[in-house]
Protein backbone atom coordinates (compact mmCIF):
# COMPACT_ATOMS: atom_id res chain seq x y z
CA UNK A 1 0.00 0.00 0.00
CA UNK A 2 2.85 2.39 0.80
CA UNK A 3 4.46 1.70 -2.58
CA UNK A 4 1.15 2.30 -4.39
CA UNK A 5 0.74 5.61 -2.56
CA UNK A 6 4.28 6.62 -3.51
CA UNK A 7 3.54 5.77 -7.15
CA UNK A 8 0.34 7.83 -7.23
CA UNK A 9 2.09 10.77 -5.59
CA UNK A 10 4.96 10.53 -8.10
CA UNK A 11 2.53 10.63 -11.04
CA UNK A 12 0.79 13.72 -9.66
CA UNK A 13 4.10 15.49 -9.05
CA UNK A 14 5.33 14.57 -12.53
CA UNK A 15 2.26 16.17 -14.06
CA UNK A 16 2.72 19.39 -12.08
CA UNK A 17 6.49 19.64 -12.64
CA UNK A 18 6.71 18.82 -16.33
CA UNK A 19 5.73 22.24 -17.71
CA UNK A 20 7.99 24.42 -15.52
CA UNK A 21 10.94 22.06 -16.06
CA UNK A 22 10.41 22.24 -19.83
CA UNK A 23 10.44 26.04 -19.58
CA UNK A 24 13.69 25.99 -17.62
CA UNK A 25 15.20 23.64 -20.20
CA UNK A 26 14.26 25.96 -23.07
CA UNK A 27 15.72 28.97 -21.23
CA UNK A 28 18.99 27.12 -20.62
CA UNK A 29 19.23 26.13 -24.28
CA UNK A 30 18.80 29.78 -25.26
CA UNK A 31 21.41 30.82 -22.69
CA UNK A 32 23.87 28.23 -24.02
CA UNK A 33 23.39 29.53 -27.58
CA UNK A 34 24.00 33.13 -26.51
CA UNK A 35 27.06 32.57 -24.31
CA UNK A 36 30.58 32.81 -25.79
CA UNK A 37 32.67 29.64 -25.86
CA UNK A 38 34.19 28.82 -22.49
CA UNK A 39 33.50 27.34 -19.06
CA UNK A 40 30.14 29.05 -18.57
CA UNK A 41 28.86 27.84 -21.93
CA UNK A 42 29.94 24.29 -21.03
CA UNK A 43 28.19 24.52 -17.66
CA UNK A 44 25.00 25.81 -19.26
CA UNK A 45 25.10 22.94 -21.76
CA UNK A 46 25.54 20.32 -19.05
CA UNK A 47 22.68 21.74 -17.00
CA UNK A 48 20.47 21.95 -20.10
CA UNK A 49 21.13 18.27 -20.81
CA UNK A 50 20.13 17.39 -17.25
CA UNK A 51 16.89 19.37 -17.36
CA UNK A 52 16.02 17.68 -20.65
CA UNK A 53 16.65 14.34 -18.94
CA UNK A 54 14.38 15.39 -16.08
CA UNK A 55 11.62 16.12 -18.61
CA UNK A 56 12.06 12.66 -20.10
CA UNK A 57 11.91 11.12 -16.62
CA UNK A 58 8.72 13.00 -15.81
CA UNK A 59 7.17 11.85 -19.08
CA UNK A 60 8.17 8.30 -18.19
CA UNK A 61 6.49 8.55 -14.79
CA UNK A 62 3.26 9.63 -16.44
CA UNK A 63 3.40 6.77 -18.92
CA UNK A 64 4.95 4.10 -16.70
CA UNK A 65 1.93 1.82 -17.01
CA UNK A 66 2.63 1.28 -20.70
CA UNK A 67 6.19 2.47 -21.11
CA UNK A 68 8.89 0.10 -22.40
CA UNK A 69 12.43 0.19 -20.98
CA UNK A 70 14.63 2.94 -22.39
CA UNK A 71 15.97 2.10 -25.84
CA UNK A 72 19.76 1.54 -25.90
CA UNK A 73 21.84 3.96 -27.96
CA UNK A 74 25.51 4.15 -28.95
CA UNK A 75 27.45 6.03 -26.28
CA UNK A 76 31.04 6.62 -25.27
CA UNK A 77 31.10 5.59 -21.63
CA UNK A 78 34.20 7.61 -20.74
CA UNK A 79 32.59 10.79 -22.09
CA UNK A 80 29.34 10.05 -20.25
CA UNK A 81 31.09 9.48 -16.91
CA UNK A 82 33.22 12.59 -17.43
CA UNK A 83 30.16 14.76 -18.13
CA UNK A 84 28.31 13.49 -15.06
CA UNK A 85 31.35 13.92 -12.79
CA UNK A 86 31.95 17.49 -14.02
CA UNK A 87 28.29 18.39 -13.59
CA UNK A 88 28.09 16.92 -10.11
CA UNK A 89 31.40 18.49 -9.04
CA UNK A 90 29.83 21.94 -9.37
CA UNK A 91 27.38 20.96 -6.60
CA UNK A 92 29.97 19.59 -4.18
CA UNK A 93 31.34 21.53 -1.20
CA UNK A 94 35.08 22.15 -1.25
CA UNK A 95 35.83 19.51 1.39
CA UNK A 96 34.62 16.68 -0.92
CA UNK A 97 36.30 15.80 -4.19
CA UNK A 98 35.73 13.19 -6.88
CA UNK A 99 38.58 11.10 -8.30
CA UNK A 100 37.65 9.19 -11.43
CA UNK A 101 39.21 6.94 -14.02
CA UNK A 102 37.36 5.47 -16.98
CA UNK A 103 38.31 3.13 -19.78
CA UNK A 104 37.50 4.46 -23.25
CA UNK A 105 34.55 2.16 -24.00
CA UNK A 106 31.99 2.36 -26.79
CA UNK A 107 28.69 0.75 -25.77
CA UNK A 108 25.11 0.41 -26.87
CA UNK A 109 23.25 1.00 -23.60
CA UNK A 110 20.38 3.06 -22.08
CA UNK A 111 22.12 6.43 -21.77
CA UNK A 112 19.72 8.29 -19.48
CA UNK A 113 19.39 5.29 -17.19
CA UNK A 114 23.17 5.03 -16.76
CA UNK A 115 23.42 8.77 -16.10
CA UNK A 116 20.69 8.61 -13.49
CA UNK A 117 22.30 5.65 -11.73
CA UNK A 118 25.66 7.41 -11.53
CA UNK A 119 24.19 10.74 -10.39
CA UNK A 120 22.18 9.02 -7.66
CA UNK A 121 25.22 7.08 -6.45
CA UNK A 122 27.33 10.26 -6.36
CA UNK A 123 24.60 12.05 -4.42
CA UNK A 124 24.37 9.18 -1.93
CA UNK A 125 28.13 9.27 -1.40
CA UNK A 126 28.30 13.04 -0.93
CA UNK A 127 25.42 12.95 1.58
CA UNK A 128 27.09 10.07 3.43
CA UNK A 129 30.36 12.01 3.77
CA UNK A 130 28.42 15.04 4.96
CA UNK A 131 30.46 17.72 6.70
CA UNK A 132 33.60 15.57 6.87
CA UNK A 133 36.49 15.81 4.42
CA UNK A 134 36.29 12.93 1.98
CA UNK A 135 36.81 11.52 -1.48
CA UNK A 136 34.41 9.82 -3.87
CA UNK A 137 36.10 7.45 -6.31
CA UNK A 138 34.53 6.44 -9.63
CA UNK A 139 36.00 3.66 -11.77
CA UNK A 140 34.74 2.37 -15.11
CA UNK A 141 36.10 -0.55 -17.09
CA UNK A 142 34.96 -3.31 -19.39
CA UNK A 143 34.16 -6.75 -18.01
CA UNK A 144 33.56 -9.14 -20.90
CA UNK A 145 30.33 -8.16 -22.63
CA UNK A 146 29.47 -5.69 -19.84
CA UNK A 147 30.79 -2.47 -18.42
CA UNK A 148 31.48 -2.25 -14.70
CA UNK A 149 30.93 0.98 -12.80
CA UNK A 150 32.33 1.24 -9.27
CA UNK A 151 31.57 4.09 -6.87
CA UNK A 152 33.34 4.23 -3.48
CA UNK A 153 33.38 6.85 -0.75
CA UNK A 154 34.89 7.71 2.64
CA UNK A 155 31.55 7.83 4.43
CA UNK A 156 30.30 5.50 7.19
CA UNK A 157 29.38 2.73 4.74
CA UNK A 158 26.20 0.78 4.20
CA UNK A 159 24.22 -0.47 7.22
CA UNK A 160 25.06 -4.04 8.19
CA UNK A 161 21.45 -5.08 7.56
CA UNK A 162 21.58 -3.81 3.97
CA UNK A 163 24.85 -5.62 3.33
CA UNK A 164 23.44 -8.89 4.69
CA UNK A 165 19.87 -8.74 3.36
CA UNK A 166 20.29 -6.67 0.21
CA UNK A 167 18.45 -3.58 -1.00
CA UNK A 168 14.85 -3.25 0.20
CA UNK A 169 12.35 -0.39 -0.03
CA UNK A 170 12.13 1.92 3.02
CA UNK A 171 15.37 0.53 4.48
CA UNK A 172 17.83 3.30 5.28
CA UNK A 173 20.61 4.19 7.69
CA UNK A 174 20.35 7.90 6.87
CA UNK A 175 18.69 10.24 9.34
CA UNK A 176 15.57 11.59 7.64
CA UNK A 177 16.03 9.28 4.65
CA UNK A 178 13.07 7.68 2.86
CA UNK A 179 14.78 4.37 2.13
CA UNK A 180 13.76 4.59 -1.53
CA UNK A 181 17.01 5.90 -3.10
CA UNK A 182 18.82 2.58 -3.42
CA UNK A 183 15.60 0.83 -4.48
CA UNK A 184 15.28 3.27 -7.37
CA UNK A 185 18.89 2.66 -8.38
CA UNK A 186 18.38 -1.11 -8.18
CA UNK A 187 15.24 -0.90 -10.34
CA UNK A 188 17.06 1.15 -12.97
CA UNK A 189 19.98 -1.28 -13.07
CA UNK A 190 17.72 -4.32 -13.31
CA UNK A 191 15.62 -2.69 -16.05
CA UNK A 192 18.83 -2.49 -18.09
CA UNK A 193 19.59 -6.18 -17.59
CA UNK A 194 22.30 -5.38 -15.08
CA UNK A 195 23.33 -6.30 -11.56
CA UNK A 196 24.23 -4.24 -8.49
CA UNK A 197 26.22 -5.32 -5.43
CA UNK A 198 27.07 -3.54 -2.19
CA UNK A 199 30.17 -3.87 -0.02
CA UNK A 200 32.50 -1.93 2.24
CA UNK A 201 35.27 0.07 0.58
CA UNK A 202 38.89 -0.27 1.59
CA UNK A 203 38.53 2.89 3.68
CA UNK A 204 35.44 1.51 5.43
CA UNK A 205 32.93 3.52 3.41
CA UNK A 206 30.41 2.34 0.85
CA UNK A 207 31.39 0.47 -2.31
CA UNK A 208 28.77 -0.03 -5.02
CA UNK A 209 29.43 -2.10 -8.14
CA UNK A 210 27.06 -1.82 -11.09
CA UNK A 211 27.40 -4.16 -14.07
CA UNK A 212 25.31 -3.53 -17.21
CA UNK A 213 25.42 -5.23 -20.65
CA UNK A 214 27.57 -3.30 -23.13
CA UNK A 215 26.17 -3.99 -26.58
CA UNK A 216 27.61 -2.92 -29.89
Amino acid sequence: ARLVAVGEFAARMAHELRNPVSGISAALNNMEAELPDGDMKERAGLVAEETARVTRLLNGLLEQGRAAPEAPVAINMKALVGDVVRLFSYQLPQHIRIDWDAEDIECVAPRDTVRQVLINLLRNSSEAIGADTGVIRVLLDRDGDRFKLVVEDDGPGYPAEMLSRGIRPFQTGKVGGTGLGMSVIQRLVHSSGGDISLAASGAGGARTVVSIPCGG
